[in-house]
């Protein structure tokens, strides 16, 4: 199966081996570069279709499509989770929670109401 949303961009494909000597498993892939990173396509009577990325460390960063590989299905049962993913969307903007909101519209009442001293009051003795 060799990946075509890179096949414009002039980059070789390369045929390889992803091998799991624990396991037994090698299967022929056709990638664009190394894989570090599988995720789980889909799961049919013949095995499992992942996606190979490569997924650069730390959180919130965009993982490059490699390529694919079917493995037999045993190997969901001996993987190890490495992270959520989202295909297809725009990161979402971070939503504000409440007190942030009540927060930033009294800060900008409050630098709107800096040039009016009148409503202001003397609170030195109050508090004494």
């Amino acid at each position: 199966m060799t990946p075509t949303w890179d096949a414009s961009s002039g980059v070789p494909h390369v045929r390889g081996h992803l091998v799991d000597l624990r396991m037994g498993i090698k299967v022929q892939v056709t990638v664009t570069e190394r894989p570090n990173s599988m995720v789980v396509l889909a799961v049919h009577g013949s095995g499992v279709t992942y996606m190979l990325l490569k997924r650069p460390p730390g959180v919130d960063n965009v993982a490059k499509k490699l390529g694919m590989a079917n493995l037999p299905p045993f190997t969901l049962a001996i993987s190890e989770k490495g992270g959520s993913v989202r295909v297809g969307i725009v990161r979402p903007e971070k939503k504000k929670g409440f007190w942030s909101l009540l927060w930033s519209a009294f800060k900008s009442s409050d630098s709107d109401s800096e040039d009016d001293d009148s409503d202001l009051y003397d609170l030195s003795d109050v508090v004494s």
